[in-house]
């Protein structure tokens, strides 16, 4: 064989094409690790936020407020003593001091 003008032997290319497949091979499985990886702690992130209990916040946002509950409805009323206007108010802003957000209405 030759290469750029020099005459290889044929033992010197056998071995040189076995450590190019080789690595070759070893970029494909690094490739292909390197994206499972990535799946997984995709997956990972995506279940820590899924798990992240926001029915939990919403559950203890609501209980904040005066409420009752029975198996048809569950009922919020107005508290003088707490900032709002009506009770659908101020379930609104515990929810958003639970979450962090600001209301825009």
């Amino acid at each position: 064989m030759t290469a750029e003008g020099q005459i290889i032997p044929e033992d010197i290319m056998a071995i040189a094409a076995e450590l190019a497949n080789a690595t070759i091979r070893n970029y494909e499985r690094n490739e292909r690790a390197n994206v499972a990886r990535d799946a997984i702690a995709k997956a990972i992130l995506a279940e820590r936020e899924r798990n992240a209990q926001p029915r939990k916040k919403i559950i203890e946002a609501m209980c904040e407020l005066p409420h009752s509950i029975d198996d048809e409805k569950v009922e919020f009323r107005f508290s003088s003593r707490r900032p709002g206007h009506n009770a659908l108010n101020q379930l609104l802003t515990q929810l958003e001091a639970q979450f962090g957000a600001k209301g825009g209405a």
